[in-house]
């Protein structure tokens, strides 16, 4: 909600009331004033969000420890269970390195995507 509350902050009002000028509802006012100045913070938010689910590994492993079967298995609990219980440290590592890359690589997909529409 903190995130939220800058990026609306950081809205001109100018717009609001031009907007308001020009006869807009306050529905076509959140539509095409708000929504698209809150952009970059849905960005950053998703990436945020993304990077916890990637890393959500107490809650299971606390819980569940992966479930009956493997069910609510995540990728913390696989290298953790690869890695220490199971003693096969090359396959833990390289799983965490993966995990790296492919939050790296989220992050910077969603930063070259708020580049290019920015430009």
């Amino acid at each position: 909600m903190m995130i939220f509350l800058a990026g609306l902050a950081g809205i001109d009002r100018g717009l609001y009331e031009a907007a308001t000028v020009d006869g807009a509802s306050t529905k076509r006012r959140i539509l095409h004033v708000t929504l698209p100045g809150l952009r970059p913070v849905f960005a950053i938010l998703f990436v945020l969000a993304a990077v916890r689910a990637f890393r959500s590994f107490t809650e299971v492993f606390l819980l569940t420890n992966g479930g009956p079967n493997g069910s609510t298995e995540v990728v913390m609990t696989l290298i953790y269970k690869l890695g220490l219980e199971q003693n096969r440290l090359g396959v833990g590592s390289a799983g965490a390195v993966l995990l790296f890359a492919a939050t790296l690589v989220l992050t910077v997909c969603v930063q070259l995507l708020r580049r290019r529409r920015a430009a």
